[in-house]
């Protein structure tokens, strides 16, 4: 099973949001019938229909001869392919109901207990399911035609499956088909828009309703075919019967009859002397006509004994929901729902698996980049700013960082002394010195001028060649406005304590 089938419908509705094929199998006493239909979008492609004869040769039983033929025609539908068995309706006991109008879920769940009283066998053995043929919402009522057979009955066709190893998709009856494609849209009958009785005659039975294109109001399957002395009366007295049972704006205008019999050639007879007795006339509804050509495309001449196989794997939202193997789809849903429990929790260890791979060779990557980068940096700042590291913290960009940030802090102590409002102090000091000072005059000898680093004091050391020119050094340095108080200078080689006013002249 895909994850895609697991996780996406196949379709919305009648919309099909994926190619899908269908196959349905209907097995008579001499043929074994099957058509294969691909749906895709809102169209349907006829692409195939098989016809296996049932071989009356010697040394095989009926069932060994239907076994064979089966597999036959199970190898020759595709794989992947929906396969739809079809069991005749002469097993199966149909009844109408009217419920309450409410989900089909909900119907589906309380139709046993509806017609519990009116089965011949007990409902703990019964296969049972439903379709809606007509809503009223006026009066929120709905009719349902309930399908009601033996399992045991459903064992044995599913036998024939089970001998070659494949179980069918799902179980339908013929009568449900021709009811879910006569209330369908894929009729070009102009004839349904008014009631009328549809008799369709297949090889060993006939199913027989009263309906228009909206709804079926009356069903009966006899037991017999063109052939059988019986057909004919039976046939009479159901429209008669159908007739005086319905509501006069009810009444049949036409009898259409269809089915794999009607290619007999004493089936022509046989419906002028049905439609003489019972006073309404008659059409033939053949299967090249059944469908509109513009929904439904096929280069098959499509036989008159492939309606039933053709209405049995047409996608219709009546019949998507039938199964007479209800248990088999209830497994079949419980495995679903395990492998998209299971797929899910494989999906998400994945995800996480590959999340965690992704993180864990992401971060090695940026790892990788940032030591790569480390070393990079490392050797440009060395490079750069000249830096004396030591080798054992040469390989660590901390050291280096710390190295290249006490070498700034200190350029940054000497470029500060030396900037604005402090880089201008020395030049003026300077400036001051020169303009006030003459060397040559005093005889002096500079030997150290110590700036404090606020620029507050200033030292200055030195000599002069004698005491006047001592004093005179003295009168000069006081002129200056920079020079606030000097200290007595004593010695010919002195030590002059000068306080600036830098603030105040700079």
């Amino acid at each position: 099973m895909n994850i895609r089938a697991l996780f996406f419908p196949d379709h919305l509705y009648n919309y099909y949001l994926f190619p899908t094929q269908y196959s349905s199998i209907v097995i008579t006493a001499n043929a074994i019938r099957a058509v294969i239909i691909r749906a895709h979008r809102n169209q349907r492609f006829i692409e195939k229909s098989i016809e296996q004869p049932i071989n009356l040769g010697e040394g095989a039983t009926a069932q060994e001869r239907t076994e064979t033929a089966l597999r036959l025609v199970i190898d020759a539908i595709p794989d992947k392919t929906s396969i739809i068995a079809v069991l005749p309706s002469t097993q199966v006991i149909f009844k109408i109901i009217t419920i309450p109008l409410m989900s089909l879920a909900k119907i589906k769940m309380i139709i046993p207990f509806e017609i519990e009283s009116s089965l011949p066998f007990s409902s703990a053995g019964a296969a049972i399911d439903c379709i809606i043929i007509d809503q009223n919402k006026t009066t929120k009522t709905a009719q349902v035609l309930v399908a009601a057979t033996k399992r045991s009955l459903i064992e044995e066709h599913l036998a024939l499956y089970k001998t070659i190893s494949y179980h069918p998709q799902r179980i339908v009856t013929d009568a449900i088909a021709l009811c879910a494609l006569y209330t369908s849209n894929y009729l070009s009958v102009p004839a349904l828009q008014e009631a009328v009785v549809l008799i369709n005659i297949e090889d060993a039975h006939s199913t027989v309703l009263l309906g228009n294109a909206h709804a079926v109001y009356n069903i009966r399957v006899l037991p017999y075919s063109i052939g059988n002395p019986s057909f004919t009366e039976q046939a009479i007295n159901t429209i008669q019967s159908f007739v005086s049972n319905t509501q006069p704006q009810m009444l049949p205008k036409t009898l259409l009859f269809c089915g794999s019999s009607v290619d007999k050639k004493e089936f022509k007879d046989i419906a002028e002397g049905i439609s003489q007795t019972v006073a309404i006339p008659w059409t033939l509804l053949s299967a090249n006509k059944v469908v509109h050509s513009a929904t439904i495309h096929s280069t098959l001449s499509l036989t008159n004994n492939l309606l039933i196989p053709i209405a049995a794997a047409l996608p219709q939202p009546a019949l998507s929901d039938f199964n007479l193997d209800q248990i088999s789809a209830t497994q079949t849903q419980q495995q679903a729902i395990t492998h998209q429990v299971t797929t899910s929790l494989v999906i998400i260890v994945a995800l996480f698996t590959l999340f965690a791979v992704a993180r864990f060779v992401a971060l090695h990557t940026i790892r990788t980049e940032i030591e790569l980068l480390e070393k990079e940096t490392i050797e440009k700042l060395k490079t750069e700013l000249h830096l004396a590291i030591p080798k054992s913290s040469a390989s660590s960009l901390d050291a280096v960082n710390n190295q290249a940030r006490t070498d700034v802090i200190n350029k940054e102590v000497i470029w500060f002394s030396l900037s604005s409002p402090n880089r201008f102090s020395p030049l003026r000091i300077l400036e001051e010195l020169s303009k006030h000072i003459n060397r040559d005059e005093l005889g002096l000898q500079l030997q150290r001028i110590i700036i404090s680093e606020d620029s507050e004091t200033m030292l200055l050391e030195g000599s002069v060649k004698d005491f006047a020119a001592l004093r005179k050094l003295e009168e000069n340095l006081r002129q200056s406005p920079l020079f606030k108080q000097i200290s007595n200078m004593q010695d010919l080689n002195f030590i002059a304590k000068i306080s600036l006013d830098i603030g105040g002249n700079g």
